[in-house]
């Protein structure tokens, strides 16, 4: 957050702890940022935002983290906050590092949004952590579809 509001962006940063969001907000007054940045306690799967309200999103590591029974909630959110033609970047686990439920796949993460997001691009990125382990990660950009679209499933 602190990176873009350097860029000259308006930032809104969330957390469901209001201890991060206490950190966050702190580092944000100390780099002189306090007024195009601000850190809000709420949940991705019941934000009270305006639709419609947001050019932009950033998902890094936060997906992976949803429950399966929240995910539809959470990708309805998205969509509803972000303007039409406004884009999500998502960073989730990729089942690159074995199954799990909250690794995904390239079908995954197209089954998911693609009903409410055009995936403008699909990646697999990895990188060193700071615990000495090497994490595999999709990265998705996705543009906000304006209507939501009935899935269609093709015949292979």
């Amino acid at each position: 957050g602190l990176y873009l509001a350097e860029k000259g962006f308006d930032v809104t940063g969330i957390d469901i702890s209001e201890k991060a969001v206490e950190v966050a907000n702190q580092k944000a007054f100390r780099a002189g940022k306090g007024g195009n940045i601000r850190f809000k306690v709420k949940s991705f799967t019941d934000m009270d935002f305006e639709p419609a309200s947001f050019d932009f999103a950033l998902d890094i590591g936060c997906f992976h983290h949803v429950p399966e029974d929240d995910r539809q909630a959470f990708i309805e959110n998205i969509h509803r906050v972000l303007r039409p033609g406004g884009r999500y970047l998502l960073m989730c686990f990729s089942d690159s590092m074995g199954a799990a439920w909250n690794h995904f796949s390239d079908r995954q993460l197209r089954d998911l949004f693609s009903n409410r997001f055009s995936i403008l691009s699909l990646d697999e990125v990895s990188s060193l952590e700071a615990d000495d382990v090497i994490r595999h990660f999709r990265v998705s950009l996705m543009e906000r579809l304006a209507e939501f679209t009935k899935r269609r499933h093709k015949v292979r």
